[in-house]
């Protein structure tokens, strides 16, 4: 199964964060035909987010330094935890279930689904998945209150 997943995300070139991007296009032109002002806090909240998720991530792989179950060429860090996809893929859930009430399944599910297929992809541990995703809802948390 894992060769099968392999296989296919590297003939399509499928990547977590890049088909999290895709959604969060999608939700935003969603977002226009709703309200325009909005939209711009949306995309503020999420990049912010996704930039505080980052300053948060890289220190803390360099704190703990725990290896990845396999290293490939595609991987520009050795470390794994916490794992980056899952924590920008709830950080973007959390600022947007909270907007969109109806959006708070699917966007949570879709999350999910990134943290499963860093899982794998051998790309990380489950504790690295984990931590990342509950990382990623405290920081979706902190964006929303400040």
């Amino acid at each position: 199964m894992k060769r099968v997943i392999s296989r296919i995300s590297d003939e399509l070139n499928i990547n977590p964060l890049r088909s999290l991007i895709i959604l969060f296009f999608i939700i935003y032109f969603i977002a226009i035909f709703f309200d325009f002002y909005l939209m711009i806090r949306l995309t503020l909240l999420s990049v912010i987010g996704c930039t505080l998720a980052f300053l948060t991530n890289y220190p803390l792989k360099m704190l703990f330094r725990t290896k990845r179950p396999i290293l490939d060429k595609y991987q520009d860090i050795e470390y794994g935890f916490p794992s980056f996809h899952s924590q920008v893929a709830f950080t973007i859930a959390t600022i947007y279930s909270f907007y969109f009430h109806a959006l708070f399944l699917p966007t949570f599910i879709f999350a999910t689904f990134v943290g499963i297929s860093r899982l794998v992809t051998k790309s990380h541990n489950f504790m690295d998945v984990a931590f990342g995703g509950i990382l990623g809802i405290l920081t979706g948390i902190v964006m929303l209150i400040v």
